[in-house]
Protein backbone atom coordinates (compact mmCIF):
# COMPACT_ATOMS: atom_id res chain seq x y z
CA UNK A 1 0.00 0.00 0.00
CA UNK A 2 0.87 3.80 -0.20
CA UNK A 3 0.17 4.99 2.83
CA UNK A 4 -0.77 1.76 5.59
CA UNK A 5 -1.12 -1.80 4.77
CA UNK A 6 -4.20 -4.30 4.69
CA UNK A 7 -5.10 -8.02 5.79
CA UNK A 8 -7.81 -9.52 6.18
CA UNK A 9 -9.82 -9.59 9.54
CA UNK A 10 -9.18 -11.31 11.86
CA UNK A 11 -5.75 -13.02 10.01
CA UNK A 12 -3.68 -13.52 12.17
CA UNK A 13 -1.00 -14.96 9.85
CA UNK A 14 -1.76 -12.62 7.43
CA UNK A 15 -0.84 -9.31 10.32
CA UNK A 16 2.00 -11.67 11.22
CA UNK A 17 3.73 -11.58 7.86
CA UNK A 18 2.86 -7.76 7.27
CA UNK A 19 4.83 -7.37 10.64
CA UNK A 20 7.50 -9.47 9.53
CA UNK A 21 8.17 -7.70 6.40
CA UNK A 22 8.62 -4.55 7.67
CA UNK A 23 10.70 -5.38 10.10
CA UNK A 24 12.85 -6.17 7.89
CA UNK A 25 12.00 -3.83 5.70
CA UNK A 26 13.35 -0.26 6.88
CA UNK A 27 12.90 1.80 3.68
CA UNK A 28 9.46 0.75 3.45
CA UNK A 29 8.53 1.48 6.79
CA UNK A 30 10.02 5.13 6.29
CA UNK A 31 8.32 5.13 3.01
CA UNK A 32 4.60 3.86 4.81
CA UNK A 33 5.89 6.59 7.64
CA UNK A 34 6.25 9.49 5.35
CA UNK A 35 3.38 9.16 3.65
CA UNK A 36 0.75 8.55 6.24
CA UNK A 37 1.72 11.74 7.57
CA UNK A 38 1.30 13.38 4.39
CA UNK A 39 -2.28 12.08 4.28
CA UNK A 40 -2.36 13.22 8.09
CA UNK A 41 -1.02 16.75 7.22
CA UNK A 42 -3.06 17.21 4.47
CA UNK A 43 -6.51 16.88 6.76
CA UNK A 44 -8.46 18.75 9.43
CA UNK A 45 -9.87 16.74 12.11
CA UNK A 46 -12.94 18.47 11.09
CA UNK A 47 -12.77 16.90 7.43
CA UNK A 48 -11.83 13.51 9.41
CA UNK A 49 -14.97 13.65 11.58
CA UNK A 50 -16.98 14.36 8.94
CA UNK A 51 -15.68 11.83 6.87
CA UNK A 52 -16.50 9.25 9.44
CA UNK A 53 -19.76 9.71 10.47
CA UNK A 54 -20.40 9.55 6.64
CA UNK A 55 -19.01 6.13 6.79
CA UNK A 56 -21.26 5.34 9.63
CA UNK A 57 -24.04 6.56 7.87
CA UNK A 58 -23.38 4.65 4.76
CA UNK A 59 -22.96 1.52 6.69
CA UNK A 60 -26.17 1.97 8.84
CA UNK A 61 -28.22 3.15 5.56
CA UNK A 62 -27.18 -0.94 4.24
CA UNK A 63 -27.19 -2.78 7.29
CA UNK A 64 -28.60 -6.41 6.98
CA UNK A 65 -30.43 -7.57 10.00
CA UNK A 66 -28.78 -10.00 12.24
CA UNK A 67 -30.06 -13.89 12.27
CA UNK A 68 -31.49 -14.80 14.93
Amino acid sequence: GHNGLLYPPGDDDALRHLVNRLAGDPLGRRRLGSAGRQLVAARSWRALGDELVQHYRRLIDHRQPLAA
